[in-house]
């Protein structure tokens, strides 16, 4: 990997940051199923998230299968 794909541009991170945005369930496409590699990779993302003085203070839940239908 080069010195270009591993930095960002100031540019590239304000697009980043301004362009997130939370989903509400109502956005959710019904019967969707999303691999498990890319689960683990969100959630391995997720532990990286910044917290306030290291408290950690989210939790995560995963429902599969049947119980994604519920």
């Amino acid at each position: 990997m080069n010195q270009d794909e591993t930095t960002l541009s100031a540019a590239r991170v304000t697009q980043l940051i301004r362009g997130r945005r939370s989903m509400q369930p109502v956005l959710f496409e019904p019967g969707r199923v999303v691999p498990d590699e890319l689960v683990r990779e969100l959630l391995e993302n997720a532990t990286w998230a910044p917290t306030h003085k290291r408290t950690e203070p989210w939790h995560f839940v995963v429902f599969a299968g049947l119980a994604a239908r519920s």
